[in-house]
C-alpha cells in the first residue's frame, strides 16, 4: 500500500509557499508605504526636438504637429493573429517617431526622426531600417532628418509644401 500522505504534506505545502508568495507580490506593488522607483521626466522632448517643433510649427502653420507618437498609433496590420503579425506587432510596438505632422483633418501628411549621432550605432541602424520598411510597406512617408544638418526655415517650409502637394488618400471607415 503506497503512503500519499507525504506527497499531499509536499502539495499543500507548496501551495502555501505560493500563496505566501503571491500575498508578497501583492503587498510590495500595492503598498501605500513603499515608493516605486519612477520619476516624472522634467520634458516630453529633447533640447533640438523641441528647437525642430518650433520650427514645424512656424514652417507649417496650416498642420498640426503631433510629437513622441507611437509606431502603433499610424500603422495598421492587414493581417491578424498570424505569425508574421506577431513578430512585427513585438518589433514595432515599442517604437515611436519623433514628429508626426496632419492635416487639420487628421490625415497623415508625414512623418519626422530626428536623428542624433546614436543612429550610427549597430543596434539602432538595424531599428532604423526595421521602421523605415514599415513605413515604406504602409505606405507612409518617413523623413529622417540629421541632428547635424538641422534644416533652415525656408529649407523646411519647401519641404513641407512639396509633401503637402502630394495627393493623400481618404480616410477609410473600420
Amino acid at each position: 500500500m503506497i503512503d500519499l500522505a507525504p506527497m499531499l504534506w509536499r502539495l499543500v505545502g507548496l501551495a502555501a509557499g505560493l500563496a505566501v508568495l503571491a500575498l508578497l507580490v501583492r503587498v510590495v506593488l500595492h503598498s501605500p508605504f513603499r515608493r516605486w522607483p519612477l520619476r516624472g521626466k522634467r520634458a516630453l522632448m529633447s533640447a533640438p526636438e523641441r528647437r525642430l517643433y518650433q520650427l514645424l510649427g512656424r514652417a507649417a502653420p496650416g498642420l498640426v504637429v503631433f510629437t513622441q507618437v507611437s509606431v502603433l498609433q499610424i500603422i495598421e496590420f492587414e493581417q491578424r493573429g498570424t505569425r508574421l503579425f506577431w513578430t512585427l506587432f513585438r518589433r514595432l510596438g515599442p517604437m515611436s517617431v519623433d514628429f508626426v505632422l496632419c492635416r487639420p483633418d487628421g490625415c497623415i501628411v508625414a512623418c519626422i526622426e530626428l536623428d542624433d549621432s546614436s543612429h550610427a550605432l549597430p543596434r539602432r541602424i538595424a531599428a532604423d531600417q526595421v521602421k523605415d520598411r514599415a513605413f515604406k510597406d504602409a505606405g507612409l512617408v518617413l523623413l529622417r532628418i540629421p541632428l547635424s544638418h538641422m534644416p533652415s526655415l525656408a529649407e523646411l517650409t519647401s519641404a513641407i509644401q512639396l509633401l503637402m502637394e502630394k495627393p493623400i488618400e481618404p480616410l477609410q471607415n473600420h
